[in-house]
């Protein structure tokens, strides 16, 4: 009888271990950062906007937190963080999304549980169940693309411990994008995935100068509308003799400088993954903004041309005048967006 019962044991532990090794996933994983990430799915009824997800992250502690999201940007991404708990050795997961690039926000009404979690030998890990529902606002994971995107991100070594789903986390340390061949992650029960440390899946992550891209295009055009080109025009206003002189100095500084901060915006979309298509409100607003510079210098030289003829202000000055203030309140606003 015992050992009828051993070899009902050892078969039970050789099926789970045949139907983890016969199991479809997928898997990401980041060496430089020790972060890890894998993925099973079951569809449902076919429809591809809507699906079981089981998913599994894993991270240092010393991040802080770690995340998964759908989609290739933050924004309306449904991202899946995790820290430690601070009890038992678990770890919480808070769902979150984001508008834009501001602080995730927890959201409610996702149907995500844990399965599992433990933090041990200095790593954090959950097992995560994801029911995805096709009624859902957020970037939403198809399970027919082959390419399906997901964005990943690790903490700034954060001392983090909190049961709490809205604790508050630090702007990330590291981050990239990955693509999921979701149809190869397909198997006809649920099927809980494992990291094993190496990736059968293609990813992006952005170049080690973006950062240094980003603090200078938000240097050079911050400076121009916020600081040069207003103090150009108070310029006028002074009864020096040079004033004119050091309004069109500073004007065409700014306007140099912005073009320079252009140009590199440019470079960080076609460097980033996120910015790629110029779709954003700040990049249309900020391109258009940019290029009416041009126009603007022209409008300012027709009217000093006609002002030293006429002695008065003319149709252009006026053109100047108000184009001028347009542009620079525009490149304000567009400095928050």
């Amino acid at each position: 009888m015992k050992m009828l019962t051993r070899l009902v044991a050892h078969s039970e532990v050789l099926l789970s271990l045949a139907a983890l090794c016969l199991a479809k996933q997928a898997q990401f994983y980041e060496k430089s950062e020790n972060f890890g990430f894998a993925i099973t799915s079951t569809s449902t009824s076919g429809n591809v906007d809507a699906g079981e997800f089981n998913i599994q992250i894993s991270a240092p502690v010393s991040y802080g937190w770690a995340s998964v999201g759908t989609g290739d940007r933050m924004h309306d991404s449904l991202m899946f963080i995790i820290y430690p708990s601070g009890q038992d050795n678990e770890v919480t997961l808070s769902v979150r999304t984001s508008s834009g690039h501001d602080t995730p926000e927890p959201v409610s009404g996702v149907n995500a549980t844990v399965l599992s979690s433990e933090v041990e030998n200095g790593k954090m890990t959950a097992t995560i169940q994801w029911h995805q529902s096709s009624g859902h606002k957020f970037n939403k994971v198809k399970v027919t693309d082959t390419k399906q995107s997901w964005i990943w991100a690790v903490g700034p070594n954060e001392q983090l411990q909190s049961n709490s789903v809205d604790a508050e986390i630090d702007q990330h340390s590291h981050y990239g994008v990955f693509f999921v061949d979701m149809p190869a992650t397909q198997n006809a029960v649920a099927t809980v995935p494992s990291i094993s440390g190496t990736s059968s899946v293609s990813a992006e992550g952005q170049p080690d100068y973006y950062h240094g891209l980003v603090y200078a295009h938000a240097i050079l055009l911050g400076v121009a509308f916020v600081i040069v080109f207003p103090v150009g025009v108070l310029g006028l206003r002074w009864r020096w003799s040079i004033a004119f002189k050091v309004h069109w100095m500073l004007q065409l500084f700014a306007t140099v400088g912005a073009y320079i901060g252009l140009a590199v915006a440019v470079a960080m979309s076609i460097a980033g993954i996120e910015y790629a298509a110029f779709g954003e409100t700040h990049q249309v607003l900020g391109i258009i903004v940019v290029a009416v510079l041009s126009f603007q210098v022209v409008m300012g030289y027709i009217h000093h041309v006609n002002y030293k003829k006429a002695g008065r202000r003319t149709v252009p000055s006026y053109f100047h005048l108000w184009l001028g203030r347009v542009l620079i309140y525009a490149g304000m606003v567009n400095a928050v967006l």
